[in-house]
């Protein structure tokens, strides 16, 4: 009886084990034709990478001596305008093709046509401070006009990561004499495992004790990010311009977010609720507008077009083709203004 049992114990074992292997290597195969490194496909290929694939695509940086995902321009000026946009994924493009993000289609949309040329100062996860870095050491060489800043997620994001530290502790300790670091390491880079860990730490999440709003204390630290960065272009004699922020659902619709976009957006927002960081970010657009006003800065109110559409969003930040189509024009029909009251300019 005991040999039957165990017989029949290690065949569920090896039907388990066979169907997660199935499961693996269908995610993995997945992740890798998406373009991303996997444990069991490998890195991606040299060739494979877009830069090298066409001349459209390889117009545009980033290369060796152009850090920027915007079409490769020469440091000697001439009469052409400049625009610097100071941002991070929002404006990188992730899989959207270079010459459909939004800072490579703003030029092309000022009217009357004049010559310009757009540098995208902006990567992923880059913040404000690491804008200004990235502002400091190459608009020298570029002299860019405008620096358009167009963040706020990230500022958040950091903010909530301030006041989540020391909540939670990583530190582990074992007497075990076998190290098993690497297999663990190995388990936890496995496609089946984010996606389970992903879904059930992110449904706890969302039953804790998120909070509806950030502290008042941390309007103060916004508002000296964006002081900096209004600073650090004055500095540099280059004209900022501001940006409000744009989300795909608003309070009217936030019921319409799918369960998997909420804890995709839990996976990121440790302190927040959905409805807490819309609520954030629109109170925080309402800061932008207030701080503009007092430094005499335009600001341009990309969130009042595309907030709450969410056919314009990958997620709930990120933008489709289309998303970065609408963001160009908003961002080009502000700056045709603006350049119209530009003295001796003629637009």
């Amino acid at each position: 009886m005991k040999n039957s049992a165990a017989r029949t114990f290690y065949q569920y074992l090896i039907i388990a084990v066979s169907v997660m292997l199935i499961i693996e290597t269908g995610l993995e195969y997945r992740h890798y034709r998406l373009g991303y490194d996997t444990p069991i496909f490998g890195p991606q290929p040299e060739q494979s990478k877009p830069t090298q694939k066409n001349d459209t695509v390889s117009k545009y940086g980033p290369a060796k001596d152009f850090p920027f995902r915007s079409e490769i321009i020469p440091t000697e000026k001439n009469n052409n305008l400049r625009i610097w946009i100071a941002s991070a994924s929002h404006a990188y493009g992730g899989r959207v093709p270079p010459d459909k993000i939004f800072p490579n289609a703003i030029c092309e949309r000022l009217t009357p046509p004049i010559p310009c040329q757009s540098i995208n100062g902006s990567d992923n996860g880059m913040t404000i401070a690491g804008n200004i870095r990235l502002l400091r050491k190459y608009a020298p060489l570029y002299q860019p006009d405008y620096a358009i800043l167009y963040q706020m997620s990230m500022i958040i994001s950091d903010q909530q990561r301030q006041l989540t530290q020391g909540t939670t502790s990583s530190q582990q300790t074992s007497n075990s004499i076998m190290d098993f670091s690497p297999a663990v390491k190995l388990f936890e880079s496995l496609s089946l495992y984010v996606h389970l860990s992903d879904y059930i730490g992110n449904n706890i999440k969302l039953r804790g004790n998120l909070k509806e709003r950030l502290p008042e204390a941390m309007d103060q630290d916004f508002e000296e990010n964006i002081l900096t960065f209004i600073q650090a272009c004055r500095e540099l004699h280059i004209k900022p311009v501001l940006t409000t922020f744009a989300l795909s659902h608003d309070l009217s619709n936030i019921d319409e977010m799918s369960r998997t976009e909420i804890t995709n957006f839990v996976k990121y927002q440790a302190y927040l609720s959905p409805t807490g960081w819309i609520k954030t970010i629109n109170h925080y657009n309402t800061l932008m507008k207030k701080i503009g006003t007092e430094q005499g800065v335009d600001v341009i109110d990309v969130g009042q077009a595309l907030n709450g559409k969410p056919n314009y969003f990958i997620d709930y930040v990120h933008f489709t083709a289309d998303g970065h189509h609408i963001i160009a024009q908003v961002i080009s029909d502000t700056l045709n203004q603006i350049l119209a009251q530009e003295p001796g300019r003629d637009i």
